[in-house]
């Protein structure tokens, strides 16, 4: 019995020995291992092109006696394990164990097909630009019956902008606004007529404009002093449909004696001879009032006077 005892317990150690032995072959291989970087959701990270974000990390690989690589079912949130298709066929993912996980500064990107979540990088807003210097100088030149040129100093900036007025102010309208040039002729204005203009110089992105102060100047254009036919309208004033006669005359030459009804409309007629420069011109009713005007053009208007010319009646003796 004795000698029994002593066998079973030499086997037992030398099963010891070999459960040693069998330990001590197994390793722990140091590896260069990729992981996806998650947020603080458990969300997996990705880049502008939809990628999953990955970095690589230091960490032992746990192998068996083998030599092969330790797994581990993975779980979700759950802590159901999770499942992928491989052969028509759904098996559990599973991933190397790792000891002592120290992540390094080498990140790479990985396609993660599975994965939607985006991250976003935000910018700092852009502030408006700084207004520029105000133009100087502004000066008009070359001018003619119908334009004139602009022209003004260079400062820095985006563009100008150009607006013009013929009510010395009271109300503007603009040219240009985004101009490029220092120099800017005005075409299509009437003839002997003076107008305002206005330069001023901005700065613009993405957030909005800033300009500088205007910069003011005044031109009149020239006479026009081509020979012409003049038409000429007269707005008859409303007189209970009474009649009078219409009486026009270009520098006191007649050009016109009809007989009109007064009820508001418009009487319009062309000179047949040619007239050269600025002309004066006058609408006489005999029963009522005179009203001229003094031109250029080749057309005019004229708003004929209401008033009634008082009849005097001598006093019986």
């Amino acid at each position: 019995m004795k000698n029994s005892k002593i066998i079973i317990a030499v086997l037992c150690a030398v099963v010891l020995i070999f459960s040693f032995a069998a330990c001590a072959q197994q390793k722990q291989k140091t590896e260069n291992v990729t992981q996806i970087v998650t947020d603080e959701n458990g969300q997996a990270v990705t880049g502008e092109n939809g990628e999953a974000i990955t970095e690589e990390v230091q960490a032992q690989i746990v192998t068996d006696a083998n030599g092969k690589a330790v797994t581990e079912i993975v779980t979700g949130e759950n802590g159901k394990p999770l499942t992928t298709v491989v052969n028509n066929k759904y098996v559990n993912v599973t991933q190397n164990v790792t000891v002592n996980n120290k992540s390094t500064q080498n990140k790479t990107t990985k396609k993660n097909s599975s994965s939607k979540t985006t991250t976003t990088t935000k910018k700092k807003a852009q502030s408006a630009p700084k207004a520029p210097k105000s133009i100087s100088k502004l000066s008009v030149s070359d001018k003619t019956k119908s334009s004139v040129k602009l022209s003004w100093s260079k400062v820095d900036c985006s563009g100008y902008q150009i607006s013009i007025s013929a009510d010395e102010g009271a109300t503007w309208s603009y040219l240009e606004k985004d101009y490029s040039k220092t120099s800017y002729t005005v075409k299509d204005l009437a003839s002997d007529t003076e107008y305002s203009f206005r330069v001023r110089a901005f700065n613009k992105n993405s957030a909005g404009s800033t300009a500088s102060k205007w910069k003011t100047a005044k031109a009149k254009t020239k006479e026009n002093n081509e020979s012409r036919k003049i038409k000429i309208s007269i707005i008859l004033p409303s007189d209970s449909d009474s009649e009078d006669v219409l009486t026009v005359t270009v520098d006191g030459k007649e050009v016109k004696k009809v007989k009109v009804k007064l009820d508001g409309s418009t009487y319009s007629f062309t000179t047949e001879d040619k007239f050269k420069g600025k002309v004066e011109i006058s609408a006489s009713l005999k029963d009522h009032g005179t009203a001229t005007i003094k031109t250029d053009k080749q057309e005019c208007t004229i708003e004929a006077n209401l008033s009634r010319i008082p009849v005097l009646i001598d006093d019986e003796d």
